[in-house]
């Protein structure tokens, strides 16, 4: 992508100083926003934000199962199922193990 860009910024040089173009990928820890994110990453880790402390934990880590047509987001939390409202959520992101 950056190098077809580059090539149409050169001909067309609309910035007249030097720069540099960088294109990146939203990355591996990515948040899951539309319904394809929680179809696609099905059954993978994920880290969970609230809004405010649920179970006097404001963060916690969890396996997708998946996100319903109400809002409810389906997690394997401690080999257990929950059923969570999205508008709890302030994030979930792909877990990262390093």
């Amino acid at each position: 992508m950056s190098e077809k860009l580059s090539k149409i910024l050169d001909v067309k040089d609309p910035i007249v100083d030097n720069y540099l173009l960088e294109v990146s990928s939203p990355g591996l820890d990515r948040v899951l926003k539309k319904d394809a994110d929680f179809v696609r990453y099905k059954a993978r880790d994920v880290d969970v934000h609230f809004f405010k402390p649920r179970n006097g934990v404001k963060a916690l880590a969890a396996v997708l199962v998946g996100r319903d047509a109400d809002g409810t987001v389906r997690l394997i939390i401690d080999g257990e199922e929950h059923c969570i409202d999205m508008k709890d959520i302030s994030q979930i992101r792909l877990h990262i193990d390093f």
